[in-house]
């Protein structure tokens, strides 16, 4: 699967409750800042998705989907590394070879009866087909 294919599983399985495939779609390693909280692993944020959201009725309405390779960084490149999540070992080898991915994804999050509750710019940094590291915008 693409970065991109993986960031729209994340959204598919999280709108679909199926929350053993969204935590098989994040690393080990996965964080998670947003604006009211900010989750420091990936069991953290399973469970809080799991039992404690505010509105679990919800879907993720996608306006747009952007990804960006991140390359190694040096003299001249105006790449840069910002993944915050500790990569397992099995990760080590792809994150030293540069195949991390920066996908940005850009939509509403409405209730099943097609309330908006939020829009957002969700930034995931995907790894070997795992998101490691997310980081949530809302207005």
């Amino acid at each position: 699967m693409d970065p991109e294919g993986t960031v729209r599983e994340y959204y598919a399985a999280l709108d679909d409750h199926r929350y053993d495939d969204l935590r098989g779609i994040l690393a080990p390693g996965f964080t998670q800042h947003r604006p009211d909280r900010t989750f420091e692993d990936r069991a953290a944020f399973v469970a809080f998705v799991r039992e404690d959201r505010p509105h679990s009725d919800t879907t993720h309405d996608i306006d747009g989907v952007y990804t960006h390779t991140n390359g190694a960084t040096g003299p001249g490149s105006d790449a840069t590394d910002r993944t915050t999540a500790r990569p397992s070992d099995s990760d080590s080898h792809a994150l030293a070879s540069g195949e991390r991915e920066t996908v940005l994804a850009r939509g509403t999050v409405r209730t099943d009866d097609g309330t908006t509750i939020v829009r957002f710019v969700d930034c995931f940094d995907v790894l070997a087909e795992r998101i490691v590291a997310l980081e949530t915008y809302t207005r």
